[in-house]
């Protein structure tokens, strides 16, 4: 696969359209966003559905990218549970 070819993929992933609901938007919009999306994740905030829901509309749809910012976040979500509970023990 030439480099083109790849970077135009990551474009089009990357800079969603107006089609299905989607807003356009430049890479610092979305890393923002995907960036909140996660925190929200991570602290308990939202639930697994809802931060699938928050990727798509970003223009993340394919099966192992949500697989992988799923994978990256339940780390966060764990570090944040385990803070709560030592919290309440310790309390």
């Amino acid at each position: 696969m030439s480099i083109y070819v790849f970077v135009a993929a990551i474009v089009k992933i990357m800079k969603p359209s107006n089609n299905n609901g989607r807003i356009d938007m430049d890479s610092r919009e979305l890393k923002t966003r995907l960036l909140e999306l996660q925190y929200a994740y991570g602290d308990c905030k939202i639930d697994t559905r809802k931060f699938i829901d928050g990727l798509e509309d970003l223009g993340i749809t394919h099966p192992g990218e949500v697989a992988a910012h799923l994978s990256h976040v339940e780390e966060m979500r764990f570090e944040a549970k385990n803070d709560q509970a030592k919290t309440v023990t310790l309390n």
